[in-house]
């Protein structure tokens, strides 16, 4: 794949260089984001959205011009079987191209149907995409709302006690936004409210237990915590901040030893300019006094941390985390298994080799085998499966949404691609957009 990625790489190079001087035509690549596993048919399959950009290059060697087309990419999971994938146009820059993208999912109308919110660093606001109320996995005309800076991670989760979904967005402009969600029409009018703090993560959960939602923040220097006000709804007041690693890059808020406390889950990237020192750390939540974290736990990785996500992993009821990982510009899925006989002690399992470096990564039980599996958003999409007899070895893996360069393309809000007919184990169908 590597060869592959190559190959296409001088390809582009050489049309961006040279044109088409014989056959004018538009050629197409593409690129993977985040993505987010959510259901939208109402079966127990989880579907994959993943944030694409298809930048369009056309001309020949006298007029070159390019354009980009960024989208929410959705391959609906039938039994175990991806159909087509369906391309909503989030939008269109001449030259600009998307170079970084984010997604997250939630209900943010209270309809009972999960939704999708877009950010991009290039953009200044979020996207936000209702899904429509027939089962149908598509979703409404989009909405988008300004926001200002360069945002980044999103979350969703209710942030001032009324019952409905909100959204926070990070952002390395040094602002984070806070989109409370207007009661008297959920999911189309939210109003903003800006606290000063610089991060590129996010995630929303209870963290002192007091039964209202905090934020957690991978911050500049720290892991950041924002509690929120007990009494005044919506307010955060009370920050404390968090010290393991260098370079916070990601966060996840989880009870990772089951005592009805949430923890926090950090990865850290390591020293500026420093290679494969990255690390994994863990917050547990001192349940003697539930506003206070006990000194980190942490795992060196040899390797910059970029995306985690957290999941049992080896089928034996405890919570296990994965790593989108980078080493020495190699990517990886680092795998820590929860060890059974000694509480809040993990040990690093083999290591997934990627394509190339991942983006982002989710877990979820793809072909409801009853064994999580691992969706990676690398050079390709890509699912790592679970062996339904060996728990933990994920040695099987599935392309089910193939980048390429190819003919054509750009510019089109409807579905795309085709099956290829490649692949085997979860799934027998492999996408090319």
């Amino acid at each position: 794949m590597k060869n592959e990625k190559k190959q296409g790489w001088l390809t582009l190079l050489f049309l961006v260089l040279f044109g088409q001087l014989l056959i004018p035509n538009a050629y197409s690549y593409w690129y993977f984001y985040d993505l987010a596993l959510l259901q939208l048919n109402k079966d127990s399959y989880p579907e994959v959205c993943v944030l694409s950009d298809d930048i369009v290059f056309k001309g020949n060697a006298y007029s070159l011009s390019s354009d980009t087309y960024f989208y929410l990419t959705t391959l609906i999971n039938a039994n175990g079987v991806f159909q087509n994938p369906l391309n909503v146009l989030l939008g269109k820059d001449s030259p600009k191209y998307v170079n970084k993208a984010y997604l997250s999912a939630g209900d943010l109308n209270n309809d009972g149907y999960i939704d999708t919110v877009a950010t991009a660093i290039n953009r200044d606001s979020v996207i936000i995409l209702l899904q429509k109320a027939d089962s149908s996995g598509t979703f409404d005309l989009a909405l988008v709302t300004e926001v200002g800076g360069t945002p980044q991670k999103t979350a969703i989760g209710d942030l001032n006690a009324d019952g409905i979904n909100d959204i926070a967005v990070s952002g390395t402009n040094g602002n984070l936004i806070i989109l409370l969600n207007d009661p008297s029409i959920p999911g189309h009018l939210f109003i903003p409210k800006s606290l000063n703090h610089k991060s590129v993560y996010i995630d929303i959960g209870d963290l002192n237990h007091d039964h209202r939602n905090d934020i957690v923040l991978a911050g500049t220097d720290n892991v950041v915590v924002l509690f929120q006000d007990e009494i005044n709804r919506g307010n955060f007041v009370d920050t404390l901040n968090l010290t393991a690693g260098t370079r916070p890059s990601c966060v996840k808020i989880v009870d990772m030893d089951n005592d009805g406390f949430n923890d926090i889950v950090a990865g850290f990237r390591g020293s500026d300019g420093s290679q494969n020192i990255g690390s994994i750390s863990i917050f547990y939540q001192d349940p003697t006094s539930p506003d206070s974290f006990l000194s980190p736990i942490t795992y060196s990785l040899s390797c910059e941390a970029l995306d985690i996500d957290v999941g049992d992993l080896n089928s034996d009821g405890l919570l296990d985390i994965a790593v989108a990982s980078k080493c020495a510009g190699e990517g990886s899925i680092k795998l820590l298994f929860q060890d059974k006989a000694e509480n809040r002690t993990f040990s690093l399992a083999k290591s997934l080799l990627c394509e190339d470096v991942p983006f982002a990564l989710k877990i979820a039980d793809m072909d409801q085998d009853g064994r999580n599996d691992i969706v990676v958003s690398d050079w390709d999409v890509i699912v790592f499966c679970q062996n339904g007899t060996i728990p933990g070895d994920f040695s099987e893996q599935d392309i089910i949404l193939k980048s390429k360069l190819s003919n054509g393309g750009g510019g089109s809000s409807g579905s795309g691609g085709g099956s290829g007919g490649e692949g085997g184990g979860c799934f027998i169908n492999t996408i090319s957009l």
